[in-house]
């Protein structure tokens, strides 16, 4: 299954292989510190506050390089494992990328928390998520996720939201994969801003 995008509201306007929507008329919540866990209950996603769980946040540094799988990119000094959640909120470090034979694991990521962040997943290098992810997540974050490279593939078991609060953007590449086996969310609230692109040979 790949990438398939719905709005709460609007449907999805469609431009070449570029598809856009913002959910509009809806008041803004008011912007909490603590990230909300999304629960997907008889098709329509319900927040819920983060109780106490086994799963650590795992904040990207890029301290030593842009690699995913350098410990002392990471805040905790470790790689993520399945069931972290891993935060990307800065631009002016090395930008993560999950390369060649790397494959990489965490249980959601949340790409533009507070600021802006970036992600790429290239050639030969595999993402598998099994809970809800984030592009843009707060007002005025943006987050930008890109799979494109032969054998790159974000393997995604939950729903993806591009645009919470924030701007949040998915473009998939040449020979770039994203298996989604849950919905994809365009513009989650009022000002959530998202949008999905597929574009180039063989690309899904």
């Amino acid at each position: 299954m790949g990438i398939h995008a719905m709005c709460l509201d609007d449907a999805p306007a469609k431009s070449g292989n570029t598809f856009e929507a913002r959910r509009r008329n809806i008041p803004a919540r008011p912007v909490r510190r603590q990230r909300p866990l999304l629960l997907l209950t008889t098709g329509v996603i319900a927040l819920a506050t983060a109780q106490p769980a086994i799963a650590q946040t795992v904040n990207w540094t890029g301290s030593t390089d842009a690699d995913w799988d350098t410990a002392s990119n990471w805040d905790t000094n470790a790689v993520p494992v399945a069931g972290d959640e891993v935060v990307i909120d800065d631009l002016s470090i090395n930008t993560p990328m999950i390369g060649s034979a790397v494959n990489a694991q965490a249980s959601s990521i949340l790409v533009g928390e507070l600021a802006e962040g970036l992600l790429h997943i290239a050639n030969g290098g595999t993402l598998t998520t099994t809970a809800p992810s984030i592009a843009g997540w707060a007002p005025g974050s943006k987050g930008l996720i890109t799979v494109a490279g032969l054998d790159a593939q974000w393997n995604s078991g939950n729903t993806i939201v591009l645009g919470y609060q924030g701007k949040g953007s998915l473009s998939i590449g040449i020979a770039g994969h994203v298996v989604n086996n849950g919905p994809a969310m365009l513009g989650f609230l009022a000002d959530g801003d998202g949008l999905a692109n597929v574009n180039g040979a063989d690309a899904s």
